[in-house]
């Protein structure tokens, strides 16, 4: 729906600007009058040519009412869910990108009415720091290798690697301390 109503406003902006380009003039002929030109070459304006302005411009308007509406219905729709991180318990703001409470409705920061929590797989499962197996957050222990596991230290493996839970910059799996802000780490 937004990108329907992006369509529609370039659409109708660029309607509009070849409306205000539009000739509604017109060159005057010369009358022969006893043999002497008389009054010609002038730029008359035609009323025919100024209604076809005037209708153009009409569409060009509608054009960009209706696309900036759906724009801005879908901007409202785009954020309509987030995620939770459940090993810190925050999750970022879609309108100002901060990190607060999962539990929070309200933005602290923006006032933004928040959308519900969406829990998705990757939120679930985590892998074992020692033989890399998948294991869901609350186990306790590994199903493959038997290690215990922790998940109240540093957060799971990313794409990237492993964030601190304070501050969320990248950290080695053998650190014992965030090199950022100096939490102590926990790897279980």
């Amino acid at each position: 729906m937004k990108r329907v109503g992006t369509i529609l406003l370039v659409v109708g902006v660029l309607v509009g600007a070849l409306a205000l380009t539009m000739k509604t003039t017109v060159t005057t002929e010369s009358i022969y009058i006893g043999g002497q030109p008389y009054g010609g070459g002038q730029q008359v304006y035609n009323i025919g040519l100024q209604a076809d302005q005037r209708n153009t411009l009409l569409v060009a308007g509608v054009l960009v009412i209706l696309g900036g509406i759906l724009v801005v219905a879908g901007k409202s729709q785009g954020g309509a869910t987030t995620t939770a991180d459940p090993a810190t318990g925050e999750r970022k703001c879609p309108q100002c990108a901060e990190y607060i409470k999962s539990e929070a409705k309200v933005c602290r920061f923006c006032g933004y009415t928040l959308p519900p929590i969406v829990q998705t797989e990757e939120m679930v499962r985590w892998r074992c720091p020692d033989c890399r197996t998948e294991v869901r957050v609350g186990d306790t222990r590994c199903a493959k290798c038997g290690r215990k596991l922790d998940f109240g230290g540093a957060l799971p493996p990313s794409k990237t690697g492993w964030r601190c839970p304070e501050c969320r910059s990248e950290v080695s799996e053998g650190d014992r301390r965030c090199r950022k802000c100096g939490r102590k780490l926990d790897f279980g």
